[in-house]
């Protein structure tokens, strides 16, 4: 792709049943791509406050993968 910042269109199916015609670049959907999780976990930060959970550095990777200590 050498062009990011060159329009293309796609149809969907809208909540309302109707077909629409979406018009976005490469460039848009990459950054829709690589942010998007950010959006969720600050969701996840935000509802687990409203739970009375600290969440001041919810890391994913914290979260999912696996750890054990290290015996010296």
């Amino acid at each position: 792709m050498r062009d990011w910042g060159a329009e293309i269109e796609y149809q969907v199916i809208d909540d309302d049943s109707q077909p629409t015609i979406v018009a976005t670049t490469r460039g848009e959907i990459f950054t829709q791509l690589v942010l998007h999780e950010v959006h969720h976990r600050a969701q996840a930060m935000s509802l687990l406050r409203q739970l009375g959970v600290a969440a001041e550095d919810l890391d994913g990777n914290t979260l999912t993968y696996r750890r054990r200590k290290v015996c010296e």
